[in-house]
């Protein structure tokens, strides 16, 4: 069984960037400055995954996992706040009017995939239910468009964030998702794509997450027992991302607590293949904590 490690939805900031970026916001430094400070941060990025199979950037400039999508399509509009399910963390709902893709996906593309080999997305119930005015099905065209054009410029790898389907455990909506996630898979061709879900327990819906066209599903094994999932079953086809790590908990995992929790993983689920991560975006972690937290998944020997 081959084993990965990897980075988790948005990762957090350091003190520098975020103290650059408001004051960009206020008019106190210039675009040039803060540039200067997001590439410290990528380079400080790139040294954690150094030896990583899958690099992501981090969407670090990504206000929220859905805003770039209303500046993908030729009319949308950004609207008020709303709370990031039960976290501190906040998103603006996007308003879709026409969802007509532009024709700078190039440039788009530029400005919100800095570099790696590993994309991360909203899976296409998630960016729908976030928004309005954007079906699952017309929100899955939209990422598979993404993900196509990422595939043809070096991207290998796909995650695509799904809290919202387990969170609210709507099993009306996943033939739908389905139907979407089959299109995007296409696209990708043979590069993985994965579906991860945080933020609750998957068992519920887990038989069904793993019918999906898909290469993986991600479970948040904060909320999931492996024992549930032992009990279901897991595909010998399926992967596996592992969110192993409380990426809502400053406090620090050690190998004592986590060794037997990976063992169970690997001998009670035998997936195809294990990307051992966070339970969801390390955002929610300062950037040292989240770091020491990537480190130690790296001492477990996560990449085999």
């Amino acid at each position: 069984m081959k084993r990965f490690i990897s980075l988790n939805g948005k990762y957090p900031r350091s003190e520098a960037l975020i103290r650059a970026t408001r004051d960009h916001e206020r008019g106190r430094i210039g675009k040039e400055e803060l540039e200067k400070a997001y590439g410290a941060d990528y380079d400080r990025l790139k040294s954690i995954q150094t030896g990583f199979s899958m690099v992501s950037d981090g969407l670090l400039n990504w206000q929220d996992i859905v805003r770039p999508f209303a500046y993908l399509v030729k009319e949308a509009q950004v609207g008020g706040l709303v709370r990031y399910f039960e976290t501190n963390t906040f998103y603006r709902k996007i308003h879709f009017r026409d969802t007509t893709i532009r024709n700078d996906l190039d440039r788009w593309a530029s400005e919100y995939f800095r570099f790696g080999n590993l994309a991360i997305l909203p899976s296409p119930y998630t960016l729908s239910r976030f928004s309005e005015g954007i079906s699952i099905s017309r929100a899955g065209e939209l990422i598979a468009a993404a993900v196509e054009y990422l595939r043809s410029n070096g991207y290998n790898y796909f995650f695509l964030q799904e809290p919202a389907i387990v969170y609210y455990e709507d099993t009306a909506s996943l033939e739908d998702l389905g139907r979407a996630l089959r299109s995007i898979s296409r696209k990708a061709g043979d590069a993985m794509v994965s579906l991860n879900t945080y933020f609750a327990d998957a068992s519920p819906l887990i038989r069904d997450l793993l019918r999906m066209p898909v290469s993986a599903v991600g479970v948040d094994f904060t909320f999931t027992d492996i024992e549930s999932l032992m009990e279901a079953g897991w595909n010998s086809d399926k992967g596996l991302v592992a969110g192993i790590l409380d990426t809502q908990n400053s406090l620090m995992e050690t190998e004592a607590v986590l060794s037997p929790v990976m063992e169970k993983i690997e001998t009670g689920l035998r997936p195809m293949f294990l990307i051992y991560t966070g339970s969801s975006d390390f955002e929610f972690l300062p950037s040292s904590v989240a770091d020491r937290k990537v480190e130690i998944l790296r001492n477990l020997g996560g990449e085999i």
